[in-house]
């Protein structure tokens, strides 16, 4: 009875992997908030509720701060994606897939650029990374919160508990919530002007 209930088993999970053709996936986004300030006078308070909403949800985390441009431009930066590596040999080797998993924002010209990488969930196959950028402008400052979740399917323990509990991307919407509870809590307010 235990060998056939065994046999049972193991059908079912080659059928559930069976029917996975997806081997990785890589789910992409961003926001875009404005908020009206008066730079540079604001600008430590933004920066700093932005660094602390970012570090309290991340395992990895790296900043770089500087003072806002002068003079301040009359429009503000957006974020650009692209893949640092796209042009190596390793790029190529990797293949479309491979080459996906390199993409990263950048932030020219923006005077506050932070990089979070939630990876608690990596021995499941799941790695969530976010790049965040201020731009100052003259009627205040934009941020931008780019993010990346990656989830291996190859591991079919993970992919089975996550019928049941879910993924690691929920790690987004609570870090994007963090970001935006620091900021009105240093009496900012900010809205969304772009999202995906």
């Amino acid at each position: 009875m235990a060998v056939r209930k065994l046999i049972s088993l193991t059908v079912v999970v080659i059928g559930l992997a069976a029917c996975s053709n997806k081997q990785a996936e890589i789910r992409t986004g961003y926001t875009v908030w404005d908020i009206p300030a008066h730079p540079p006078g604001d600008a430590k308070a933004v920066y700093a509720s932005m660094k602390d909403g970012l570090e309290s949800t991340g395992t990895k985390f790296t900043v770089s701060i500087d003072p806002p441009p002068a003079p301040l431009p009359e429009h503000p930066g957006h974020f650009a994606v692209g893949n640092p590596m796209r042009n190596s040999n390793f790029a190529a080797m990797m293949g479309p897939q491979g080459a996906e998993a390199f993409k990263m924002a950048t932030c020219d010209g923006a005077s506050f650029v932070a990089t979070l990488s939630n990876d608690s969930m990596n021995r499941f196959g799941e790695n969530t990374k976010f790049v965040a950028c201020v731009f100052p402008y003259i009627n205040g400052y934009s941020i931008s919160v780019w993010h990346k979740f990656m989830m291996d399917n190859n591991n079919i323990g993970a992919s089975l508990a996550r019928n049941v509990v879910g993924d690691s991307s929920q790690f987004i919407p609570r870090t994007v919530e963090a970001l935006v509870s620091g900021l009105k809590s240093a009496g900012f307010v900010p809205t969304v002007v772009e999202s995906f």
